[in-house]
């Protein structure tokens, strides 16, 4: 009888655990840039997300490191400048992270 408990409890974790990471949105962090008013041409954008994840920055493919890390040298024009950062999960979920970035004019 313990036997069949225990079967039956292994079971439904792994159904929980396999519908809770088809139900989450990937993860996903921009560390860079952390500051919202910029200066120069372009700015360097840096992050990670989890392994099997498409990451687009501003509707570009970006690939990913063995880390899971990214880098993109994103161009800037005076004004604000938008960045949109979106990780796809395995299940076809997806983050979003949108930064507005100021240059301001000359």
């Amino acid at each position: 009888m313990l036997s069949i408990t225990l079967g039956v409890s292994l079971v439904a974790g792994y159904i929980s655990l396999q519908v809770n990471s088809f139900v989450r949105l990937p993860d996903l962090i921009v560390s860079q840039p952390t500051e919202a008013i910029l200066s120069g041409s372009e700015v360097l954008v840096q992050g990670n997300t989890e392994a099997a994840a498409e990451v687009k920055i501003n509707g570009e493919n970006i690939l990913l490191n063995q880390e899971n890390k990214f880098e993109y040298l994103l161009p800037l024009k005076s004004g604000i400048n938008v960045l949109q950062v979106e990780a796809k999960g395995a299940s076809g979920r997806t983050r979003v992270v949108t930064k507005h970035l100021l240059v301001p004019r000359s």
